[in-house]
């Protein structure tokens, strides 16, 4: 019989706008953990505003780790200079992928990733 091992979970959302932690503070610190190999995030709506906060930490990050980002513009939510912003942080071959749904519901994900090849974060 083969032995099933298990680590603890930690859970802790961050609910905006009222957690005692913000979402920009914990991606700009875990952006700059040396330990971290990847960023995948898929997210709703990207605007300036919001990447402002976390561009140097980001840009730093992509050029020594891997980076993949999807943007949803449904609903008008992702303003252009967002984008811009955004796409000026990371470099290839890091990605960052437009999404539009083109079906009556709306893409609209808030989700993170961080990761190694022992470890994740989401």
């Amino acid at each position: 019989m083969q032995e099933l091992k298990t680590q603890s979970l930690l859970v802790d959302f961050i609910y905006q706008p009222d957690s005692k932690n913000r979402l920009g503070d914990y991606l700009k610190t875990h952006l700059e953990q040396p330990e971290w190999t990847h960023f995948h995030a898929a997210i709703a709506f990207v605007k300036r505003s919001g990447v402002k906060h976390i561009q140097d930490s980001l840009a730093k990050f992509s050029k020594k780790a891997a980076v993949k980002i999807t943007v949803g513009i449904d609903m008008g939510g992702t303003s252009l200079e967002g984008l811009k912003a955004l796409l000026k942080c990371v470099n290839a071959p890091n990605q960052i992928w437009i999404y539009h749904n083109e079906t009556q519901s709306t893409f609209h994900p808030k989700v993170y990733l961080f990761k190694n090849d022992k470890q994740a974060e989401v």
